[in-house]
């Protein structure tokens, strides 16, 4: 009985840890149009992966491939 106790409360202090170390999802990720790839003109995309915010701007000279998510001359 005691042992299984201690492996209880092993187990919550753990997901306690670990649980207190996941970042709270990013505000911009929250709103509705924010599902899936967002092009920004022909050269970069945002998106949220996660709850985490996400925004590729291609080189100077470069357009995104949208289907491929590459930045191409």
């Amino acid at each position: 009985m005691t042992q299984l106790y201690l492996s209880f409360v092993c187990l919550l202090a753990l997901d306690s840890a670990f649980g207190a170390a996941t970042p709270a999802p990013d505000v911009r990720c929250k709103s509705a149009d924010m599902f899936g790839i967002i092009e920004v003109g022909c050269w970069g995309y945002r998106k949220c992966v996660n709850g985490v915010y996400i925004e590729h701007i291609c080189p100077d000279k470069q357009v995104l491939d949208k289907e491929t998510e590459q930045c191409h001359v």
